[in-house]
């Protein structure tokens, strides 16, 4: 959890800001979608898990460490679904795109 993002377990990481070690990811769609911005050589995965927490998003981040994997609930009672994407070809706006794939890494797409 304190471990750079880039040093953190994961592998194969893509993306067109990787060089500079930043990306994105959405949670929701369309005019709703909250940005995540992210650097895997500055941010720790706890970072990541607290801008998630810390966001309009309305769902909870956390690490079960008995599953040894990442999880996102929201935040309703009774409300189903979460949409956490980034890919160019998942939102039909074309600003809530990104291009990493962080999300498949952490097991969440």
């Amino acid at each position: 959890m304190t471990e750079k993002i880039a040093d953190a377990n994961f592998a194969g990481f893509v993306g067109g800001n990787f060089s500079a070690g930043g990306d994105v990811f959405y949670i929701g769609e369309g005019t709703g979608a909250v940005r995540i911005d992210y650097n895997v050589n500055d941010d720790t995965v706890a970072d990541l898990i607290q801008r998630v927490n810390d966001s309009d998003a309305n769902v909870t981040m956390y690490y079960d460490p008995v599953g040894d994997k990442l999880l996102v609930k929201n935040n309703e009672d009774g409300a189903i679904g979460i949409t956490l994407h980034e890919r160019t070809t998942w939102d039909t706006l074309t600003a809530n795109v990104g291009n990493g794939n962080i999300l498949e890494l952490m097991g969440l797409a």
